[in-house]
């Protein structure tokens, strides 16, 4: 596990063998490093693993938005989950797509509430970006982090495009 700084602000990253596994704003979990690992050993069955140096490409990643290249360990969510996190990483920094979009590319068009569902379960929100899925009327909608969090990630990301 590493803290490092994010769009906005410091970010815990998980890692296990398979890659990265969970990810969580420090201001919004309001934890230590210590409450954070136990938060995840409790969710996840397993420890985190120590890591004591960001691995390469997280940082840029989280700068601008281009998680796509990272390895995730997303077995802790459904099938279903998964094709949807996997379809959020296709939504280019900068852009938005609606939960209805995201259902028709996952080939379930009347699954617009479980594609909801699974992106606030997203165990890497920042990385994988379910903050680029907004409603059909064009609010931005929930986020794991607050819809104030969800703006700021939006505004960042369009300044950088």
């Amino acid at each position: 596990m590493v803290l490092v700084d994010g769009p906005v602000g410091q970010v815990f990253v998980a890692f296990n063998d398979a890659g990265i596994c969970h990810v969580a704003a420090a201001a919004v979990v309001e934890e230590d490093p210590t409450r954070f690992a136990e938060r995840h050993r409790r969710r996840f069955g397993r420890a985190v693993r120590p890591v004591g140096v960001p691995p390469p490409g997280l940082l840029p990643a989280l700068r601008d938005g281009r998680g796509g290249g990272l390895p995730y360990d997303l077995t802790s969510v459904t099938a279903f989950a998964r094709a949807v996190l996997r379809t959020a990483l296709l939504i280019p920094p900068g852009e938005v797509r609606t939960y209805g979009w995201v259902a028709r590319e996952i080939g379930s068009p009347a699954a617009v509430r479980a594609v909801g569902s699974a992106l606030g379960r997203n165990p890497v929100p920042i990385l994988v970006p379910c903050h680029r899925v907004v409603r059909s009327d064009g609010r931005i909608g929930d986020y794991a982090f607050g819809s104030a969090m969800k703006r700021r990630l939006l505004d960042n990301e369009a300044s950088l495009s």
